[in-house]
This record gives C-alpha cells, structure tokens and sequence, in this order.
C-alpha cells in the first residue's frame, strides 16, 4: 500500500494511492487512483481495504451488485477522477446529499426522479438550510437527470450492475412534457459598446487605484473578447504554450470528458497585443501577489474570482443581466462579422460541433464595433 506524489507540469501535485492484496485462495489483487489531495487519496485507499476485509470476493475482481445511489457516485467519481470538468463533480456530490441517493440504483424507479425534480423545484427548508440550494430552473433540473443518466451507464456498462435507463427514460419524457424540465436556453445577449466603456474604465481605475485589485480586469475581459473561449480556459493559459501566434489550451470543455483534450487554437494580433500588455510586470506582479498567484500562467489567478468581481461590478453599475460567459459570444460574433467561415472560428473559440457556431453563419457586421485601443493606449 503506497501513496506516490507527482507534479504535473502546471506544477499542480497529484497523489497516486496504491492498494496491492495478495491473499491464499485469491488472485493478486491490483488497484490504483490518483487525487488532488494526499487527505483524499488516504481515504480512498482506507475504504477500498474497508470493503475488502468485508467482502473478500473484491479480490477476485466482483463488484457489489447492490450499490445505493450515493454509494456508486462516490465510487464513480473515485474511478473517472478529474476527467470531467467541476460542474459534473459539484452536481453529483449534491445529488448523493439528497434523498434519492438512499435507494438502490436497481431499485431506482419514475417515482424517484420525479421526487427529485419536486424537491430541486422546490427544496424543503430544512435542505436549504442544511445543504443551501435555492429552487432550480428547468435547466438545472435536467442537468441532474443527465448527470444520473450518465453514472447509470457507467454502472451498467463498467459494473455489470442491473439498474434501469428505461425507467429515467420514462421520467425524462414525461417531466420534459410537463415543461418540468428543459435544455438551456440560448443567450443572444452581447455587451454594448457603452456598457463596455464603462466596465474597461471602471475596472481599470479600479486596478490603479486600489492595492487589493489584483487583476487587471479591464484586459482579461478583452482577452475574452479577443480569444472566445470559457473564462476558466482564459485563466489556466500557460506561458510555455503561447508563441506569439498559437496557444495550446490543455484540458477543454467537451461532453467526452475535459482530461487530455488539449487544442491548439489561432491567436490574433488584438489578443496578442493583450497578452503582450498582461505580462508586463506591472500587472503581472500584481497578479502573483494574490493567493492564487501561479509564476507559470498567462493571467496567476482564478476564474471564479474574476467572474464573481464581474458579477458584482456589473450590478453596481447597474448593468443589468450580462454575464462573463457573454464576452465570449461577443467574440465569436466579431469573428463571423469579419466573415471568418465555421472552421476558421473553430481554429480561435475551439467549438467542437459545427451546430453551436452555425447560428453566426448570417451574421450582418454592425457599423461601429469598440475595440479595447478606443478606450485605452496599449504600449507598443
């Protein structure tokens, strides 16, 4: 039994836990997983032996057929470890907090789903209280369906575990008809050129003025605009993966799975002359001062700092419903404008699907676009 630390070359540690059995009347037993945290790599090797000890069969590669809810997220998110982004990890680690992660997943029925959907509807206080979740849009809702839907399979495929898909099907069908829930809707919401005035010069005498502003906000959200990619690609960008023309962006968003999806996207010269700014000492030492400050990343920092100082400086100015990931779209409209086709965006946003860029096929360029060198001087 063995933990074995390695650093990535982000410099990040991973913790490698080892369990090795080797019993009379057993095969040689194997198993490893590895975890951020040397404390979650102990307790998964404690209770690996724990299940051991009780059941012995284990060791010959069974696998309990009888698994609650909570019981199989948590030996699910043990076994495909960080090869999906958060948001997939932060739902199933509630969802075995609620109580449809009592049941048995072969007794997992229409009724529970149901229940589910009432209580994420409509929590009861004692969960708010405890748990604090709020009532779920639709949306929201159907992504804790889909987030079952997939530990089921992995269950079915992976453990041999009999649970029903037929029965999450009926639900989905059903739930989906009452408008219970729903696929996200589609934001068409851009900033405007005044609302980005307002922002890039607020943030920026914010950051000239201020010891505790750590960001320069006013270039990393043109960053955004510049490179259309999610706020938490924008803010992991490493130093040793930029050219000058190119950025290869490790682990991207995709429905297969975030780990080892790395791409290596166009980088135009708007966004080159940002990135050019962002490593000036004058921003980058400030950067570095704050706590999640990392010497190997384009912008030392975390994403949802960033995005929760957007967040709150757009409602003091009263701005009113526009969100991060809006910069983004705002890209990728520019680069439709400047009539790119849906592979030349693909090379900059790193979209997977044509699908979700077809919608610019028929953009019309607007008049006037605000670029960042008509609000501020950049140094050459």
């Amino acid at each position: 039994m063995t933990i074995v630390e390695r650093k990535n070359k982000d410099g990040t540690m991973r913790y490698r836990a080892l369990v090795r059995v080797e019993r009379i009347g057993f095969e040689p037993f194997c198993k490893s997983a590895t975890f951020s945290t040397e404390k979650l790599a102990k307790a998964w090797r404690r209770k690996l032996l724990a299940q051991i000890e009780t059941d012995p069969s284990i060791l010959n590669g069974a696998v309990p057929q009888s698994l609650t809810l909570a019981a199989a997220i948590d030996r699910y998110l043990s076994e495909i470890g960080d090869r999906y982004g958060k948001t997939k990890t932060r739902s199933l680690k509630l969802i075995a907090r609620l109580p449809i992660s009592a049941h048995q997943l072969e007794h997992l029925s229409r009724a529970h789903y149901t229940d589910l959907c009432s209580l994420r509807e409509n929590p009861p206080p004692h969960l708010v209280d405890q748990l604090g979740i709020r009532p779920c849009a639709p949306p929201t809702i159907q992504q804790d369906l889909n987030q079952i839907r997939s530990l089921l399979g992995y269950a079915i495929d992976v453990w041999g575990i009999g649970a029903s898909m037929a029965e999450l099907d009926a639900a989905t069908r059903g739930l989906r008809r009452a408008r219970r829930i729903s696929p996200s809707n589609r934001r068409d919401r851009l900033p405007t050129s005044a609302e980005l005035t307002v922002l890039t010069h607020h943030f920026k005498q914010q950051f000239e003025s201020s010891h505790h502003a750590f960001y320069p906000i006013h270039l990393i959200m043109w960053l955004s605009i510049y490179t259309p990619r999610r706020l938490s690609e924008v803010a992991r960008l490493h130093i040793a993966d930029y050219d000058g023309e190119t950025q290869k962006i490790r682990g991207m968003k995709s429905p297969h799975g975030s780990a080892g999806n790395d791409k290596t996207l166009v980088i135009d010269p708007p966004a080159a002359r940002v990135i050019a700014e962002l490593l000036k000492p004058r921003y980058r030492d400030s950067m570095l001062r704050s706590k999640h400050g990392r010497a190997d990343t384009i912008i030392p920092g975390k994403a949802y700092s960033i995005s929760n100082r957007f967040t709150e400086t757009c409602k003091l100015l009263g701005i009113e419903d526009l969100h991060w990931h809006d910069l983004r779209h705002e890209g990728v409209t520019r680069l439709a404008e400047q009539g790119m086709t849906i592979p030349q965006m693909q090379q900059r946003s790193g979209h997977d699907s044509w699908g979700s860029l077809q919608r610019y096929s028929n953009v019309r360029p607007r008049p006037k676009v605000l670029e960042l060198t008509d609000l501020i001087t950049l140094d050459d």
